[in-house]
This record gives structure tokens, C-alpha cells and sequence, in this order.
């Protein structure tokens, strides 16, 4: 279950730098945006921007990490696609992807930039225990009165 925990927050990271590599070419959707949520009406595009601006990732990172994202991108489409596989392969070579991107991330990360990035990850966590406990509590709340 920790394992699972760390790949869950490795994805969280990975998606979040999902925005650093494409251009905002418009202002975000209201309906689009998650006001008061994780991104606080970013949206996801503007996401990876924070993310960025908050590990002053140079743009040679910004570079590198684009590329690390396409090509995992391709990869995680050919995984999808391949139908010879089961759900289980499909899930392990996920697994194997996700941990290989990771690595490719880390290896253009500064200690520090890992540092914090780890903090906003642990951090995000937080949020989301504390949204889920909230969510319960609305459920209970709704199923007892």
C-alpha cells in the first residue's frame, strides 16, 4: 500500500508538470477552471506553470521535460492500444512507465528542485486526505439526516 502511495504521488507530479509544455492560448474556461481546488482556478494548463515557476526550472528543464513527457505520452498510447495485452500487463507496464518517467524527471531536477517538489507533493497529499475526509463526512452527513 505505501508503494502504491509513491507511485500515486510520482503521477500526481507528473501530470502536474503537464502544463509546462503547452502554450496557453486563451484564458482558461470558467467551466474549465477548479475554483478553490488544487489548482485554485489555474486550471490544469496553468498548473504546470506553478509547478514550474515554483521549481524555477530553468529552460533547458523546461526543454527536457517536454520531451520526457512526449515520449511517455506515446508510450502510455502504444500501452493502451496494444489489445494482446491484459489488463494486468497493461497495468505492470504502467507501473514500469511511470517509474521510468520519474527517474528522467528526477535526473533533470537540482537536489533542492526534489526537495521541493517532494514538499508540494507531500503537501497535495494533505489536500487530498483532507478533501476525501470532507467528502465522507458530506455523505454520512446526507445518508443519516
Amino acid at each position: 500500500m505505501r508503494k502504491m502511495n509513491k507511485v500515486g504521488l510520482v503521477v500526481l507530479g507528473i501530470t502536474a508538470f503537464a502544463g509546462i509544455s503547452r502554450p496557453v492560448l486563451a484564458a482558461p474556461d470558467a467551466a474549465k477552471t477548479h475554483e478553490g481546488g488544487k489548482h485554485k482556478g489555474r486550471g490544469h494548463k496553468d498548473a504546470g506553470r506553478h509547478i514550474a515557476a515554483e521549481l524555477n526550472l530553468t529552460d533547458v528543464q523546461k526543454a527536457q521535460l517536454k520531451a520526457i513527457r512526449q515520449e511517455a505520452r506515446a508510450a502510455r498510447g502504444a500501452i493502451r492500444g496494444n489489445a494482446d495485452l491484459t489488463r494486468e500487463q497493461k497495468r505492470a507496464q504502467m507501473k514500469e512507465l511511470h517509474a521510468s518517467t520519474k527517474a528522467k524527471i528526477s535526473a533533470i531536477l537540482t537536489p533542492e528542485q526534489r526537495a521541493k517538489l517532494e514538499a508540494l507533493h507531500a503537501k497535495r497529499k494533505a489536500e487530498r486526505k483532507e478533501r476525501r475526509g470532507e467528502k465522507r463526512q458530506d455523505r454520512k452527513d446526507r445518508k443519516d439526516g
